[in-house]
């Protein structure tokens, strides 16, 4: 494993985060950064986003499935203290396969808001069935994401499998639209130099496959929950012109 990055190494508090995806000039344009949680805590705060100094955190571990407890809650419900971190929950917006948190983090006297991306839907070891899922939830996260910012704190359980696998895709989608061409080979060779054996299993390589293939054909239909009902209403509305609906045009 590469040496930590000197960002990591201005970070006060002895966390153990690694970089993953930092590739030296020319091998990704995008400039963007991970840190990837190992599962450790600072205070009993599991992969604390207060280090170093990132705003978003996304999650794609649910907290239990079948093999038992993958990650632990870190978002309150109301407020929570672990050891000198204090967390509270200011509001959620909840999707079909994610939920997106709102927190306010405070270490002495800094108090940072925190975007928390979880991404419910993934299993272990495995892969969402369709990747539309994670595209969706990808596109959501860098609504927030500005390239000035600090890197975002990426977990899942191990922090090799699902978030392996999240970084090389957001990393082979700007690749593409910078480049025009994807290295999935080259991508995936750079980001295991930085932490070895990010993407675990061959159906996690394939889905990067499927996830830039269905990237290029469909575009994003998401909805919010509470947005729903107003958007199903207005798919059913009748053009004056055609006589069609807005869902029957749309799928024409």
């Amino acid at each position: 494993m590469g040496g930590t990055p000197d960002y990591n190494e201005s970070v006060a508090m002895n966390l153990s985060f690694y970089m993953a995806a930092k590739m030296s000039p020319g091998e990704v344009r995008s400039g963007r950064e991970f840190t990837v949680g190992d599962g450790l805590y600072y205070g009993g705060y599991y992969n604390a986003p207060l280090v170093p100094e990132s705003t978003y955190s996304v999650g794609l571990a649910a907290e239990v499935d079948f093999e038992g407890t993958k990650c632990e809650k870190y978002w309150p419900e109301k407020t929570a203290i672990y050891g000198e971190i204090q967390v509270h929950f200011i509001a959620e917006e909840q999707f079909p396969d994610y939920v997106i948190h709102q927190l306010h983090i405070t270490l002495a006297d800094t108090t940072r808001e925190v975007k928390h991306f979880h991404l419910t839907s993934w299993p272990d070891h495995g892969v969402p069935l369709y990747p539309n899922t994670v595209l969706t939830f990808r596109r959501k996260v860098n609504q927030y994401r500005t390239y000035n910012e600090a890197p975002v704190v990426v977990h899942c359980s191990a922090g090799i499998g699902r978030t392996g696998t999240y970084i090389l895709l957001d990393n082979l989608l700007e690749q593409s639209q910078s480049e025009g061409v994807v290295d999935v080979v080259g991508q995936l060779s750079a980001m295991r130099q930085n932490r070895m054996n990010v993407v675990e299993t061959l159906e996690q390589y394939n889905f990067v496959h499927r996830a830039l293939m269905e990237s290029v054909c469909i575009r994003d239909h998401s909805v919010p929950c509470s947005k729903m009902y107003d958007r199903y209403t207005e798919l059913l509305s009748l053009d004056e012109t055609t006589g069609k609906s807005a869902i029957v045009k749309e799928f024409e």
